[in-house]
């Protein structure tokens, strides 16, 4: 299964087609495969019609934005938000994931991004898996000055339906630490290893996550 997949509903950031992506799923012979644009669901439909016309079983999801400062004190020019995978398992998860997406559209959600908050997530929550997402999730930016106050809120209000996400991505990869008044510089590594340390000793189930941009590498 490919899971945390981008296409060009990904705005300025995801390359390939829908149908490019399903041709590559076809080549490596990975059944399953997850799409997961950020903050839009726009590409499920056609790409529904391109996993299932090659045989192939379509996982729908998105990457979400998940704002947290809704409280009137943000900065001018500061972002207020974090990555979250969710993926629809039932039908009822599908219908969910479309609400939280339909909820970020209103001007009270956008800032620089259409952001779901975390009484959206508790409204809208029923079939849908929740992972932590990329390096940009709430739970490796908390791991990395030891927080655990979201992955504790993920875990209390979304129980068995969240997920550890580890990435891996080229050996010469890094993020500036977003969180960091020093701007410190931060590896895949050093984040995987804290969140399969905190998975272990919590049992949360792990999920690995392609967080794939481009379909092919000449791309």
């Amino acid at each position: 299964m490919s899971l945390h997949v981008h296409s060009e509903y990904s705005s300025l950031d995801g390359w390939s087609t829908v149908d490019e992506i399903a041709e590559r799923m076809l080549e490596i012979k990975c059944p399953f495969c997850g799409l997961t644009d950020h903050g839009v669901v726009a590409g499920h439909i056609d790409f529904d019609k391109a996993m299932r016309s090659r045989g192939l079983n379509p996982v729908f999801g998105a990457e979400l934005y998940h704002g947290i400062k809704f409280d009137g004190q943000i900065k001018k020019n500061e972002r207020d938000q974090a990555h979250l995978i969710a993926l629809a398992m039932t039908d009822e998860g599908l219908k969910n994931l479309w609400r939280l997406t339909n909820a970020t559209s209103d001007r009270e959600h956008f800032h620089h991004v259409g952001r779901v908050t975390c009484e959206d997530i508790l409204k809208y929550k029923e079939g849908i898996i929740f992972t932590s997402a990329c390096p940009l999730g709430l739970v490796p930016r908390g791991l990395l000055r030891d927080d655990n106050e979201m992955l504790n809120w993920y875990l209390d209000n979304l129980g068995d339906n969240f997920r550890i996400e580890i990435t891996t991505y080229p050996g010469d990869s890094e993020w500036r630490d977003m969180d960091s008044e020093e701007d410190e510089i931060v590896t895949p590594q050093i984040i995987n290893e804290l969140l399969v340390d905190v998975a272990q000793e919590r049992g949360i189930p792990i999920t690995y996550g392609d967080d794939g941009h481009y379909a092919r590498l000449d791309q």
